[in-house]
């Protein structure tokens, strides 16, 4: 009886742990199934699958994990198909700027050949033709395809300007007078060449803006009436609107087609013209316009038809005051340069000798000097003025040869820095120094005209 009741105790015993053992494996695989499915979804998300989820319906935490595992993984390839997104904009904004470059130094190249083959031959012709009258007529179309190149390298120099975010608006009142005024001087005689006629209307209203950027724009929107204008007259005029003061450009030209005139305002965009004899330039007149405007904050509006003519005009905020002109002070007819010692300093040959026979022009007695050396001890005369390049040999530059020359000679020298190199950097650099700068190319008036205000203010 007992053996009895000890074989059913076993029984019992062996049936419990069996029952235990069974509910131990049991539990071990409700937990182990759902971990070897977070383990085989995070290795899958690692290797970049993030497409993959985890589907669990445990009910506890396990499931709440896996859910975490899954919005990881959403976020995950959110971010990178926005980054993949981000890198297709970025390769396609290079590929732009790339053919933009392209384009760019495909009509540089094209339109600054044109006027260098020409200067090449007119210079071969005025050294083999005798007659005075005829080598001053060549001497003027020398000037014309001087005047041609600066044209083309101006319109460069401004692109790469509102590139570099260095054309900063400097607002003022001022009488639109003045600007319409310098319009006739610059733009009349081209006009006359071509037969036509330039009409400006006076006006006494006052503005407030940048008289310098805005002169850049009308400048070029007057420019492109010449340009695209055969027959007839332009019309500069000015008229009263709500917004402002309206200042318009009219010409009888070619005109534009409404497909075109979407696209005038894209850089190196040139109308198409059955005329060959029409220089269209870079293609960046307009384009500068539109970037200057939108600097500004004024707006610009066109209208025209093939065949009857353009109207471009642009609105600017009328001053808030208006201010009188101050009476103009009479100078004296000094030749402030006459007499002068002037020191230059350039690395390139031809620049250095040209500019020194034009200073020997104007009377001053010139040291020319190619780089600066180290050591100026005992090698500088006492000088009145220096004009010096910016970037000079050995990766020296003029703002620290300005520096040593003022240290050896005893005082502060006027000084003028000319550079061709006109990144934010050189920019910046010449800025912090005070010193007066002028970019390359640059006329001779220009030149005369800053050392002259240099050689006043001393």
């Amino acid at each position: 009886m007992m053996w009895a009741n000890v074989r059913g105790a076993l029984w019992v015993a062996a049936a419990s742990l069996l029952a235990a053992l069974l509910a131990a494996l049991w539990s071990a695989w409700r937990i182990a199934r759902p971990v070897r499915a977070l383990a085989l979804g995070a290795e899958r998300i690692g290797a970049g699958q993030l497409s993959h989820r985890i589907a669990l319906h445990s009910g506890d935490e396990l499931e709440q994990l896996g859910a975490r595992f899954n919005a990881m993984a959403a976020e995950l390839q959110a971010s990178y198909d926005n980054l993949g997104q981000q890198v297709e904009e970025r390769t396609r904004e290079l590929s732009d700027a790339n053919r933009a470059k392209s384009r760019l130094l495909a009509a540089a190249s094209h339109d600054l050949r044109q006027p260098l083959h020409a200067l090449n031959l007119m210079v071969a012709q005025w050294r083999l033709d005798p007659d005075a009258a005829e080598r001053l007529r060549l001497g003027q179309r020398v000037e014309q395809a001087i005047a041609s190149i600066n044209a083309l390298f101006d319109g460069l120099l401004d692109v790469s300007k509102l590139d570099a975010g260095v054309v900063r608006p400097q607002l003022a009142p001022f009488p639109i007078q003045r600007l319409l005024d310098r319009m006739d001087v610059a733009h009349s005689a081209a006009a006359r060449a071509k037969g036509l006629e330039l009409r400006i209307r006076p006006s006494d209203a006052w503005v407030a803006g940048d008289a310098v950027l805005l002169e850049r724009i009308l400048g070029n929107l007057v420019g492109n009436a010449v340009r695209y204008t055969r027959s007839g007259a332009i019309l500069v005029g000015c008229r009263h609107v709500h917004a402002g003061l309206r200042i318009a450009v009219w010409d009888t030209g070619i005109g534009i087609a409404p497909g075109q005139q979407a696209r005038i305002f894209d850089e190196f965009y040139r109308l198409e013209t059955e005329d060959s004899a029409f220089d269209g330039g870079l293609g960046l007149g307009l384009s500068i316009v539109a970037r200057l405007a939108e600097l500004l904050g004024h707006r610009v509006d066109v209208r025209s038809a093939p065949g009857r003519g353009s109207c471009f005009a642009v609105t600017v905020p009328l001053a808030t005051r208006q201010m009188h002109p101050p009476a103009p002070m009479m100078e004296p007819r000094i030749d402030t340069l006459r007499g002068r010692r002037v020191l230059v300093i350039d690395n390139n040959d031809q620049v250095l000798e040209s500019t020194a026979r034009l200073l020997e022009g104007w009377g001053c007695r010139v040291r020319a000097e190619h780089g600066a050396p180290d050591d100026w001890s005992g090698q500088v005369d006492d000088v009145d003025l220096l004009l010096i390049d910016m970037c000079l040999n050995n990766g020296d530059d003029g703002v620290s040869a300005v520096s040593r020359l003022r240290r050896v000679i005893g005082r502060d020298v006027p000084a003028l820095i000319m550079t061709g190199d006109v990144t934010l950097a050189t920019r910046e650099c010449i800025t912090a120094s005070g010193l007066p700068m002028l970019e390359k190319p640059v006329s001779a008036l220009s030149l005369r005209s800053a050392l002259t205000r240099l050689l006043q203010r001393d």
